[in-house]
């Protein structure tokens, strides 16, 4: 088998593998591996595997459920938890971008208007802050 990319091991798991397989793998580093000598040089690699795990998705029953921390009676109550969970999480996330929008064009809209008495005021107080300084 002959392949060339940036990931070897990634490769492997594509592989139908039980225990003891033996498999060869000629591979070609790329050319832009961190180690210069190694740059487009072939290799071949002969692994032999010793075991074989693999991961599976338990069953979605009441059992499941129970396993989650005695949280919930049955899967029932697991889905309703969830299903209201993505709810509350959709309606803050619509609820923030509305309030955004809504923010965003009052301020395009609205023009503040100071009194004079105000901005004389500030400007006293800065140039007093400045002075001190």
């Amino acid at each position: 088998m002959r392949m060339n990319g940036p990931s070897l091991v990634s490769r492997i798991t594509w592989w139908a593998l039980s225990a003891g397989d033996e498999r060869s793998v000629d591979f070609v580093y790329p050319e832009d591996a961190v180690s210069e000598r190694l740059r487009g040089k072939h290799a071949q690699f002969t692994m032999t595997f010793e075991n074989v795990k693999a991961r599976g998705l338990p069953e979605l029953d009441d059992e499941f459920a129970t396993s989650l921390g005695g949280e919930y009676e049955n899967l029932e109550a697991v889905r309703a938890a969830i299903r209201e969970a993505l709810e509350k999480q959709a309606r803050e996330s619509y609820n923030e971008t509305y309030d955004s929008v809504i923010l965003e064009q009052a301020l395009e809209q609205a023009e503040f208007k100071y009194p004079p008495q105000m901005l004389e005021h500030e400007m006293i107080a800065l140039s007093t802050t400045w002075n001190t300084v």
